[in-house]
């Protein structure tokens, strides 16, 4: 379970502690840390379970990449696991400009990183997440990662796909030439506002680990959807609330 701890919540518990306005970390190994309160836009808590075993389907794809049975936050093909806004690693109540770790304002057009337009806020050209704002590799670890927009699109390219109902649950089946097949739940998006967590059981919206690059897409990040009829290749405004599907390269078989 992920825990969000707001500015607001903060600023209370330190008023209580005799209005103290210096937050001091001290870890188990390393040195202590102090943060002036004024400075601090969110706390949050992360379970990081490293002892859970995940495991990956093999679809015969070209590149030999493998695909997560689950979606990040679930323990099993069906469930919907969190959701999270592009580049955060933490699910939250609410998901708009406003809440968006890498942003400053409300508007989208405060851009702090991931961005090559100055219109957007600060440039540094990166064109995908690094591994600390890759939701799959800092909640799973090892070698899980997010995959990339090419790596999406290698999967729907060489799977066939039908909209199944597994345990209750509609959704969408990948198989490969080999036979394998991942399952992935139409777990909806949460756009915010009056869109906040929609479409449950009729869309399925999962983020890859691309920025958009075409004009139109510079302030998005780039997702895949699908739905009952097909799935294709999109792009959505980043602090948009998707589902994760994670991935990994080819796990050689253990001998015996």
């Amino acid at each position: 379970m992920n825990r969000t701890m707001t500015l607001a919540v903060l600023t209370c518990m330190a008023a209580a502690a005799l209005a103290q306005n210096t937050m001091t970390v001290e870890p188990v190994y390393g040195k202590v840390t102090k943060y002036n309160l004024s400075s601090v836009k969110r706390v949050y808590f992360e379970d990081r379970n490293y002892d859970v075993v995940y495991e990956s389907v093999d679809l015969g794809l070209p590149s030999g990449l493998e695909w997560a049975t689950c979606n990040v936050g679930a323990n099993s093909p069906e469930e919907f696991g969190s959701l999270f806004a592009w580049g955060e690693t933490w699910a939250k109540d609410t998901y708009e400009w406003r809440t968006y770790k890498w942003c400053t304002d409300s508007t989208g057009y405060s851009l702090t990183k991931y961005n090559k337009n100055e219109d957007f806020g600060v440039v540094d050209w990166k064109p995908k997440l690094d591994p600390d704002d890759d939701v799959a590799h800092v909640l799973w670890g090892g070698d899980w990662r997010m995959p990339t927009h090419e790596e999406v699109a290698e999967m729907l390219n060489n799977t066939t796909q039908a909209w199944v109902t597994v345990n209750g649950v509609k959704g969408r089946r990948f198989t490969g030439s080999n036979g394998n097949s991942i399952f992935l739940p139409a777990a909806g998006v949460d756009r915010g506002g009056k869109y906040k967590h929609c479409w449950i059981g009729m869309e399925g919206w999962y983020w890859d680990a691309t920025r958009g690059y075409a004009m139109e897409s510079q302030r998005s990040g780039l997702c895949w959807y699908f739905g009952p009829g097909h799935a294709f290749l999109n792009a959505n405004q980043r602090f948009v609330g998707m589902s994760v599907r994670p991935v990994r390269q080819k796990q050689e078989a253990t001998q015996q």
